[in-house]
């Protein structure tokens, strides 16, 4: 089971998680003001503590769109107070919403384990201090996506660059959550087809969604009043949640928790029936995975069993291949994912093929992906060395 590193605080995702926002600012969209004294900004965090919140989220900053931008110091200075106040009371780790090097640093010695970044940390000092205290690192995707590109295709790309670009800088893979940006420079079309997507997630990395009250749900559900949204956006961050989310960031929390609790347990009992499957067993591949050089320069015999897991039932009453898997394209897709590159473990190679097939087939719920080596490099009599890899979309 996936967790999310931060800092000295591991979070297990074996559930979907609530992350609390509360904003320490005069001017945000939903309820700047509301809690800009740091009397109420107290009060409210440890409701939501109480209620359920597994993550605070404290901006004294807004960005939404055309908000007027304070200093570091005007930041800091609204978030002292509160978290001089939090200190020995709140229990969940807390995240500080910040694109600012010096609120991030200071926050982070004040209580804080967690740097959500709107800006995806393209800052060096912002990387540089997450590099340095372990921290997690919520990267936010906030480029405008052209008209004529995918948004989840340009969205998953963006997270591999960005993945590339923080590892570079000395952070752990283990250390960042990707947040597809909804509301930050995309039009009302990209929003929605972001907020469903499992095919903009990428593989390995916690998925956090934040469609709460934002302009998104307004214009779908017809509210124009922001504080009025939270029905409708627990609508969409059910979708999302279905497509594999992690972490939903809500503004309000008692609702977003029971709603999160009812879809994880829909979704496993979905899982839990779901046992038919399409086999794909004995497909033999030539390819170049292993750790010993000869076995990337010489290549070696595969051979793989794939069990795909789907509701099979629509296809045995109308007999079209759109209600099942296309068998013939499904070899195609494991093919090109086994053998795109070399590996040196079937583990890694395993894990490409599932998420090609995942990615692939949106029907597909459940992968289980077994790589055979016959000829494996070692000094034994044996039939075959192998690896099972399972995956779930919705885990």
């Amino acid at each position: 089971m996936m967790r999310w590193i931060c800092g000295n605080t591991s979070l297990l995702l074996d559930r979907p998680l609530v992350m609390g926002i509360l904003n320490v600012t005069p001017d945000s969209f939903s309820d700047g003001g509301v809690h800009f004294s740091p009397e109420d900004a107290v009060e409210a965090a440890l409701a939501m503590q109480r209620d359920g919140a597994d993550i605070l989220d404290i901006g004294a900053q807004s960005s939404r769109p055309g908000h007027e931008e304070i200093s570091a110091q005007e930041e800091i200075r609204r978030l002292a107070p509160v978290l001089n106040g939090l200190k020995g009371k709140l229990r969940i780790p807390l995240s500080i919403d910040t694109f600012v090097p010096e609120v991030a640093e200071f926050a982070l010695q004040h209580g804080a384990c967690i740097l959500n970044d709107v800006t995806g940390f393209d800052d060096p000092q912002m990387r540089a201090l997450a590099a340095k205290t372990g921290c997690g690192c919520v990267v936010v995707h906030h480029e405008a996506i052209p008209p004529d590109v995918d948004p989840p295709a340009a969205v998953r790309n963006w997270c591999a660059q960005k993945a590339a670009e923080l590892a570079d800088s000395g952070i752990a893979a283990g250390q960042i959550c990707f947040d597809p940006g909804i509301g930050f420079s995309k039009n009302y079309g990209q929003d929605l087809a972001l907020i469903g997507s499992h095919n903009a997630k990428l593989p390995g990395f916690p998925w956090l969604v934040g469609a709460s009250r934002k302009r998104v749900i307004g214009q779908s559900s017809g509210e124009e009043n922001p504080a009025r949204r939270d029905p409708a956006s627990i609508a969409a961050h059910t979708l999302a949640l279905a497509a594999g989310a992690a972490i939903l960031r809500v503004h309000h929390v008692p609702d977003a928790v029971q709603a999160a609790k009812t879809t994880a347990a829909i979704l496993a009992a979905i899982f839990a029936k779901k046992r038919e499957a399409v086999h794909i067993n004995g497909l033999r591949l030539f390819g170049f995975h292993g750790v010993n050089p000869e076995e990337k320069e010489q290549g070696q015999d595969f051979v793989l069993d794939i069990d795909l897991h789907l509701d099979l039932e629509p296809a045995s009453q109308s007999d079209r291949l759109q209600d099942t898997v296309n068998y013939a394209a499904a070899v195609k897709t494991v093919r090109a994912a086994f053998l795109a590159q070399k590996y040196d473990l079937i583990e890694k190679a395993a894990g490409m093929v599932a998420d090609a097939l995942l990615a692939e087939y949106p029907a597909v719920l459940q992968v289980a992906v077994t790589v055979k080596k016959p000829h494996a490099p070692v000094n034994a009599d044996f039939d075959y060395m192998a690896v099972t890899l399972v995956r779930d979309r919705h885990a």
